[in-house]
């Protein structure tokens, strides 16, 4: 039996996509109900203006040590750059990965903490049911996708 090329690329690339889709699929089917059930604990919270000022001061703290990691992390980089042999790039490349790992960690945690910090100080113009119906939807999510793999 021959088949032409174009019947032969489509098959190809259709094989390519389902391997794509298992590997990817299954990383989907636990994060997305885990993602919303946590943004529902991570909900804003009722504080006192005294709360929240402290919250802000330590969010300016925080700030102030990825502001300090940056600055390492280009530091690193420059001996990265300038270091001489194959084990001393090596080893100046691994501590920049590390760092640069650290910094982009603590970004991202920055970045959640702003976010529920800002809801926090506007809480009038938050709708709490947002948060609700994502913990009730997060968990729908999760009831289907144990289903999902149970019917596999």
């Amino acid at each position: 039996m021959r088949v032409t090329e174009m019947v032969f690329f489509i098959s190809c690339l259709t094989m390519l996509g389902w391997f794509l889709f298992v590997i990817y699929g299954g990383v989907g089917l636990s994060a997305l109900p885990l993602g919303f059930i946590r943004s529902y604990y991570g909900r804003p919270q009722i504080r006192s203006p005294n709360a929240l000022k402290k919250a802000g001061a330590e969010i300016k703290a925080h700030t102030q040590e990825l502001l300090e990691l940056s600055n390492e992390v280009t530091t690193a980089r420059e001996e990265a750059v300038d270091a001489v042999g194959f084990w001393n790039k090596r080893k100046s490349k691994k501590q920049l990965a590390a760092l640069a790992k650290k910094l982009r960690t603590g970004h991202d945690t920055l970045k959640e903490v702003f976010e529920v910090y800002e809801f926090e100080k506007d809480m009038e113009n938050t709708n709490p049911l947002w948060f609700i119906g994502s913990c009730w939807l997060g968990m729908l999510m999760l009831v289907v996708s144990m289903l999902w793999i149970a019917h596999m």
